[in-house]
């Protein structure tokens, strides 16, 4: 989770200096919707070796081992292409006071981390953004970390749905990637993510009236979210 964090503040870090501010929604979207399906053809891989282990010989636990290490893989060949493509440019804003003294870039950038939260008072909407933030994505990882155990316990749905359930979200999420792109486009990025928000409220209320084994409505439901 770290790594995974560690990562995500670099490639939004780069978003902002490979595009415009009247370009970055498309960018964006775009990104996520190649990320979609890069990551949707690897599952449907993995979720296929997991679903034929046992004909080719394979243990649960060795498909687990040779699924998480292929994510391993794929995620390092892609991490060449900006590796080796982009060059570093220097700092937008130098920094100031004590954090610009001389140390290593870990130093440094936890000397800044303690300088903005020091002044975090002083910026009182910086500080509800980041706590909105918090609940926001703590919310959303939550209910995807745990729809697949609700499918499977509350409503009663077998593995094989699950899987088909997860495929189908991963790929009608390069259109969604590629829709919210074009209507932030059309109406700004504030009014597109507050009716995602909005969307996604609607759907988790109507996830707790599924019916038992009502597999349609969790797909579609899938599907929008």
């Amino acid at each position: 989770a770290l790594s995974l964090g560690s990562s995500l503040v670099a490639y939004d870090a780069i978003l902002i200096d490979i595009s415009t501010p009247d370009e970055r929604d498309r960018v964006s979207s775009r990104g996520w919707a190649l990320g979609y399906l890069g990551g949707g053809l690897l599952l449907a891989l993995n979720l296929g070796l997991v679903s034929a282990h046992s004909s080719l010989g394979l243990s649960t636990e060795a498909t687990v081992r040779i699924s998480l290490f292929s994510a391993g893989v794929w995620w390092a060949v892609f991490t060449l292409i900006p590796f080796l493509g982009l060059r570093d440019r220097p700092a937008a804003v130098p920094l100031e006071g004590h954090v610009a003294a001389q140390g290593s870039l870990v130093r440094q950038s936890f000397g800044q981390l303690r300088d903005t939260i020091a002044h975090l008072r002083g910026y009182p909407q910086t500080l509800l953004f980041l706590l909105a933030y918090l609940l926001y994505n703590d919310g959303i990882q939550t209910v995807i970390a745990a729809s697949s155990i609700f499918g499977q316990e509350e409503l009663g749905f077998d593995s094989d749905q699950l899987i088909m359930t997860i495929l189908v979200v991963q790929f009608v999420a390069i259109g969604g990637a590629l829709a919210f792109g074009r209507l932030a486009g059309r109406i700004g990025a504030w009014r597109s993510i507050l009716s995602s928000l909005v969307l996604w409220c609607v759907v988790v209320g109507l996830g707790f009236l599924i019916p038992e084994k009502a597999f349609a409505m969790f797909l579609a439901l899938a599907a929008v979210s």
